[in-house]
């Protein structure tokens, strides 16, 4: 015989009170990526157009490891353009006020960094990530402001380092233009008047003065990166 209404109500009431756990299958949590699946790059969709320039302003795989073993990189240029980034009035929001060596480049959200760094006066983002034989990872970014507002994205970041208490590594004219930023990863960054660049380097195998090394090569070659 069939249940009368009221007790097959009760029992639905019921099911959705208990957030369905007996009602079905239970799911297992998504692993965490790792530092070489991981990405700055949102899964959902975000503003900018995909680069088709030559990715040659960014490290090689030649310029970090020279010794033999599997070695893999994987690289995005993607500039942020006014008709997919533009949602309003422009207001500086880049840097956050975070020194997680992990989030630079430092923008309010993750789902909305492209959306953020336009806001703030980027144009380009350019991301590569490099991985070593002993599984280390070198994450390198190369921020280039639009015309009129490099000094000013530059300053703020210089000064948002000096907050973090970073080290100055090379100033110029008086001004700290490399910074070291201790952490996991290990953090440099170079300001030059027309980009910042910026290595992280993820595992126990990065030392500081690696990282330092390897800044002085990015920042040449990132000068191709500006000029377009």
């Amino acid at each position: 015989m069939l249940e009368s209404p009221r007790v097959w109500k009760a029992a639905v009431v019921v099911c959705l009170a208990g957030m369905a756990v007996s009602c079905t299958e239970k799911t297992e949590p998504k692993p965490t990526a790792s530092a070489s699946e991981s990405s700055p790059w949102p899964s959902g969709a975000d503003c900018g157009l995909d680069a088709t320039a030559q990715d040659e302003g960014l490290l090689s795989i030649q310029d970090v490891w020279s010794d033999a073993g599997k070695k893999t990189r994987s690289t995005r240029i993607v500039n942020l353009d006014r008709t997919t980034c533009a949602t309003g009035q422009r207001s500086a929001t880049a840097p956050a006020n975070s020194c997680e060596t992990s989030g630079f480049p430092w923008t309010n959200s993750p789902a909305s960094s492209n959306q953020d760094l336009y806001s703030s006066g980027i144009r380009r983002w350019a991301y590569a990530s490099l991985e070593g034989p002993d599984g280390t990872v070198l994450k390198e970014h190369v921020l280039i402001p639009e015309d009129g507002k490099s000094s000013g994205i530059v300053d703020a970041y210089r000064k948002h380092l000096e907050t973090c208490k970073a080290q100055v590594i090379i100033s110029q004219n008086g001004k700290p233009v490399q910074f070291l930023l201790e952490g996991s990863p290990g953090l440099v960054v170079s300001l030059q008047s027309e980009r910042v660049t910026a290595l992280q380097g993820y595992g126990s195998g990065w030392k500081s003065d690696q990282l330092v090394n390897l800044l002085g090569t990015a920042e040449n070659r990132s000068r191709n990166l500006a000029k377009n």
